[in-house]
């Protein structure tokens, strides 16, 4: 998705965890990443943007617009022509005339998604930037980290021991939306489209 969708979580939202903001640029740039892979998941850009989406016409008095809850339309084309005579129903364009036929381009730019954010999908945002903190900051970087599934302290001879898995069960990266989490979110936003572009 495109890069000017504002992020899921913020700096601000990381500080009541005590998660250490300090490094900018690097809580920037897991901020960013940890978004992209949200949205991508949940294929919809989640939080409020305007969109513009190029439909094909249909002989329906309501078009079907994609990308989360419709908040407000800016503009319609037909045609390139400007349409005025719709009104928004149920999260659809409604227009007594139609919406013409498959020949015809319908260009709809429009306001959409949640605002705010909701709580849980932050959360999931914040507990994502955690984990990559971690990773980045510990002992090694990110590549002594890679494929790590466990960390045993024994007492007795004060040892530490890591177990690590290789191959396709591999965790490379901590920030990398687990499967079961994936499906979750693209069953809670499935019924809204993918949008491919934003403001």
């Amino acid at each position: 998705m495109p890069n000017e969708f504002p992020p899921l979580v913020t700096a601000a939202d990381l500080e009541p965890y005590d998660i250490d903001t300090s490094n900018e640029a690097l809580i920037n740039s897991l901020i960013a990443a940890v978004s992209s892979g949200i949205r991508e998941a949940a294929g919809v850009p989640i939080s409020k943007v305007q969109s513009t989406v190029e439909l094909y016409g249909r002989n329906s008095q309501f078009l079907e617009i994609p990308g989360g809850p419709l908040l407000s339309v800016d503009e319609v084309l037909s045609e390139g022509e400007p349409v005025t005579d719709y009104k928004i129903r149920d999260g659809r364009l409604w227009r007594k005339a139609s919406w013409g036929t498959i020949e015809d381009d319908i260009t709809v730019t429009f306001t959409h998604g949640w605002d705010p954010v909701p709580a849980d999908v932050v959360k999931l945002g914040i507990n994502l930037v955690a984990a990559g903190l971690n990773e980045a900051t510990s002992e090694g970087g990110l590549a002594s980290r890679r494929g790590l599934v466990s960390k045993q302290m024994s007492l007795d001879d004060y040892s530490e021991q890591e177990s690590y898995v290789r191959g396709e069960d591999e965790v490379i990266d901590l920030t990398e939306i687990p499967d079961r989490t994936r499906e979750w979110l693209r069953r809670r936003f499935s019924s809204q489209a993918f949008v491919t572009g934003g403001q």
